[in-house]
């Protein structure tokens, strides 16, 4: 099992960019909605898996945060989507910890895309973007 989650190195400023991070001079939860990296990624999870779309992960890829960080519920939910996606209930074993992992990423890396799409279509915040997103 990998001790990260990982997404596609040029996309990874999509996941950055919309998290309040200390680094960021003016922190703005209107502009950066999420309040950490695993949140804006099981964001884009839940958008990828709504669209039923997963995208492999091509070229470099980096990692965004420690698995470790996902607590119980958040495990729980990838294990769900990959036990829904798989229909093979060995895939909630730790074993397939690996193919969790990566089904999780693969929804995460076309859930991002999908999500920065529509926030550069029209003009608003993106609080108010991913509230619109979720009418869609």
């Amino acid at each position: 099992m990998a001790d990260r989650l990982f997404v596609e190195e040029k996309v990874i400023d999509l996941f950055r960019n919309l998290t309040l991070a200390s680094y960021t001079k003016k922190p703005d939860i209107k502009t950066q909605p999420f309040s950490e990296l695993k949140t804006t990624f099981l964001w884009a999870v839940s958008i990828g898996l709504r669209e039923g779309k997963r995208l492999p992960l091509e070229g470099a890829r980096e990692g965004l945060f420690r698995y470790s960080n996902l607590d119980r519920e958040e495990l729980s939910f990838l294990k769900i989507i990959a036990l829904a996606d798989t229909e093979d209930i060995n895939i909630l074993t730790d074993e397939n910890e690996d193919e969790v992992q990566k089904i999780a990423e693969e929804y995460a890396n076309e859930g991002i895309r999908i999500i920065n799409e529509f926030l550069k279509n029209g003009s608003g915040d993106p609080l108010w973007k991913f509230v619109e997103l979720l009418d869609t």
